[in-house]
């Protein structure tokens, strides 16, 4: 297979594995198979879980982090699946509520519906990827809320607590500075428009100047060529005159 044809094949198996679950485990396992992942079944406080133990003796690295869900999930659900169908769900997941996102900051669109916003905003938090930190556009300023430390691939050795009005007052700072950058930039923004209005206003200056010069050039013209046509009338030349 071809290297285009074999990455279209994988993103097709990407989006499949939103709806369908495909056994990789035994045959006679006593457990039951869904046809489509439900909320039920979608246990995105799993995944919260262990994504903070990454790193630790019990949680050793991503893959085995996606082992435990799955098996985990399993038990859980009473249904059979593998570490690569949870991975995948999640990527589904993730790759959604970005879009969704993108909906909910854009203006114009009618507003999309997802699912899981609530349980995927508490896990990514303001994920730059997910979220960008500012916003342009052409009449709105986009800020959004306080942001919020993804969670770490390694486990964090301790935790101390920001003093709310301390943390309130910084988030103010940020804001104000981000406030004052933006108004630079339409500043500047607005400078080189004018600029470019002037310069355009000069061009057309001064091709109407050449204009009304062609206009008295051909003006000039066409009174030397009737003042010829008149001589010629007045004064005819004699016979032979052309031929001496």
């Amino acid at each position: 297979m071809k290297g285009t044809d074999k990455e279209s094949a994988q993103n097709f198996i990407l989006e499949l594995n939103e709806f369908i679950i495909i056994n990789h485990g035994v045959a006679a396992s006593p457990m039951i198979i869904p046809e489509r992942w439900t909320v039920n079944n979608t246990k995105l406080d799993l995944y919260k879980k262990y994504k903070r133990q990454v790193g630790t003796m019990q949680v050793k690295s991503i893959r085995h982090m996606w082992l435990l869900i799955a098996e985990e999930l399993s038990s859980l659900s009473n249904i059979s699946l593998s570490q690569n169908q949870c991975e995948n769900r999640w990527r589904v997941l993730e790759r959604n509520y970005k879009r969704y996102i993108e909906n909910q900051n854009s203006t114009g669109r009618e507003k999309k519906y997802f699912e899981y916003a609530a349980e995927m905003e508490v896990i990514l938090g303001r994920k730059k990827n997910i979220v960008p930190q500012i916003l342009l556009e052409t009449d709105t300023i986009n800020i959004p809320d306080t942001e919020t430390n993804s969670l770490s691939a390694t486990a964090s050795t301790s935790n101390i607590p920001e003093c709310s009005s301390t943390h309130e007052n910084k988030t103010r700072k940020n804001i104000k500075k981000r406030l004052g950058t933006l108004e630079h930039m339409r500043l500047d923004r607005k400078t080189y428009f004018d600029r470019r209005i002037d310069i355009e206003q000069e061009k057309l200056s001064e091709l109407k100047k050449r204009n009304d010069i062609l206009k008295e050039k051909n003006s000039i013209l066409k009174e030397y060529v009737e003042l010829a046509k008149e001589n010629i009338s007045i004064f005819p030349q004699p016979d032979g005159f052309l031929n001496d």
